[in-house]
């Protein structure tokens, strides 16, 4: 009954000390260095996927800056200019879906999209890796970069 009046039940004998509670500093730390592993892991993702791709996977600032410079381009195709606002719509449709599967598993959302979105990134490396190189035999490097350039829209919503 002393156990029901501080709030429910607790497995932790009243004899045993109870574990420290996280000070604020501790709070700020943890939530701080978390914040910064994020930014650096989209810092580190948007490096990568400019070098392979042409095109921001994180940053649909930076795709809609390329997307004006590529309208601007008049060598430039207005394929080339769709190209950066679908990787737009490929990050919105990722937080879209996110939004969705949350409200249906509140507590399981990240879990469950975090796999799916693992095995599209893997079968977008494979696809890359296998089947592109197999379809652009005696390209030139430019056009083999084309040619990869829209993976990036299978890794775009894994960030949106």
């Amino acid at each position: 009954s002393s156990q029901l009046s501080r709030g429910g039940f607790c497995p932790i004998a009243t004899s045993q000390a109870r574990p420290p509670m996280p000070t604020s500093w501790t709070v700020w730390l943890e939530h701080r260095g978390v914040a910064a592993a994020f930014a650096f892991i989209g810092g580190f993702s948007d490096v990568i996927s400019v070098e392979r791709y042409g095109a921001f996977a994180t940053m649909c600032t930076g795709n809609t800056i390329m997307a004006g410079r590529t309208l601007a381009d008049p060598k430039k195709s207005l394929v080339d200019v769709l190209f950066y606002f679908i990787i737009i719509a490929c990050f919105f449709g990722g937080a879209v879906l996110f939004h969705v599967v949350s409200l249906r598993c509140p507590q399981r959302a990240a879990t469950y999209l975090g796999a799916v979105m693992a095995i599209v990134v893997i079968v977008c490396e494979v696809a890359q890796r296998y089947i592109v190189d197999v379809a652009v035999v005696g390209l030139e490097v430019v056009e083999i970069r084309n040619a990869y350039r829209w993976t990036v829209c299978g890794i775009a919503p894994l960030f949106g």
